[in-house]
């Protein structure tokens, strides 16, 4: 919920205090002034007393309408409602070999591409996303929230997790946990990677998919001949890596295990970069059985300007209407 703040409202106060203040001492200064200066200080003032009250409506009437120029409002009443679509969850492989250049730009670079292609084909399914390396780490739980999705596919680089390998097991189980455990079967996993595992989960995950029939689908970034893997800092490159020897790091595509992991789970295996793999995803989502997500929205805003701009235009013309009143003479 989003309304006027009270960081606003404070300065806004401390103005209002302000001008009452220089009002009064304004007041006692002319009072003062015109006592030192007797009869020749009706040359300059007028002997009449201000209209106090004809001044203090214009000051209320002057913060009310700073109150409604800043436009106070808060967010609509929330509305439930069912959207029909898929649940799907990424495992997106940010580890250090994903910077090689085999795939151009890079092998992230790349898979980032993609994957927002894909999420702005999506129509209610709900995405989520794990990234990993030597761990996994969910980012996003399931949502329709497209666009910080995007976002958060953009920030998910090597250098964002503080944990280098390739744990593809791990990521694949935090997947299976952030899907709901229901018959229905409208869920799936998507695994961005390059296969180079270096962990010993995946057989467990695997069969935990099988038994719950959630499919797991691979997109293959890296060639078989290989690259070299870049060292990079904040997407500086600073090297190449090297093994204990000196030797540059080669890292190349793990076909088969990937391969592997769909086939068991029934998933579709994609071994090239590039669109067809997306699309081939997509009409495999879509032939999920649907169901209708709850999903909670705001509708719209409400605003309230209007009631401020309004009270600040009824004290205007009282302020008016009371310069009318007659003013007492100045006491000396």
């Amino acid at each position: 919920m989003y309304s006027l703040s009270y960081p606003v409202l404070i300065p806004l106060f401390l103005c209002v205090l302000l001008t009452v203040f220089l009002f009064i001492y304004w007041y006692r200064w002319r009072k003062k002034t015109l006592v030192l200066l007797g009869r020749l200080g009706s040359l300059f003032f007028n002997h009449k007393k201000p209209n106090i009250f004809a001044i203090a409506l214009l000051c209320i009437a002057l913060s009310v309408l700073i109150i409604g120029i800043l436009d106070p409002h808060k967010q609509g009443k929330e509305q439930e409602i069912k959207i029909k679509g898929a649940d799907i969850m990424v495992c997106l492989d940010v580890s250090n070999s994903m910077y090689a250049e085999d795939i151009l730009p890079n092998r992230i670079k790349r898979a980032q591409e993609l994957l927002k292609k894909m999420i702005d084909q999506l129509d209610g399914d709900r995405f989520g996303l794990v990234v990993f390396a030597g761990k996994g780490y969910l980012q996003m739980p399931l949502s329709t929230d497209y666009y910080t999705a995007k976002q958060l596919v953009d920030a998910a680089m090597p250098y964002s997790v503080p944990t280098q390998g390739t744990a593809i097991g791990q990521a694949l189980k935090v997947a299976l946990r952030s899907l709901p455990d229901s018959p229905i079967k409208n869920k799936s996993i998507l695994l961005i990677t390059d296969g180079e595992d270096h962990e010993e989960e995946i057989d467990e995950a695997v069969k935990e998919a099988q038994k719950r029939k959630i499919p797991i689908h691979t997109w293959a970034f890296g060639s078989l001949a290989g690259a070299k893997v870049p060292m990079v800092v904040s997407e500086k490159k600073t090297g190449i890596r090297t093994d204990e020897s000196g030797a540059a790091v080669i890292s190349r595509v793990n076909t088969s295990l990937l391969q592997s992991i769909a086939s068991k789970t029934d998933g579709i295996f994609s071994g090239q970069a590039n669109e067809v793999g997306m699309t081939q995803f997509l009409v495999a989502i879509n032939g999920l059985e649907q169901t209708g997500n709850k999903t909670k929205i705001a509708i719209g805003f409400e605003h309230y300007f209007f009631y401020f701009v309004g009270l600040a235009i009824l004290l205007l013309v009282i302020e008016f209407f009371s310069r009318s009143i007659p003013a007492k003479p100045l006491e000396n």
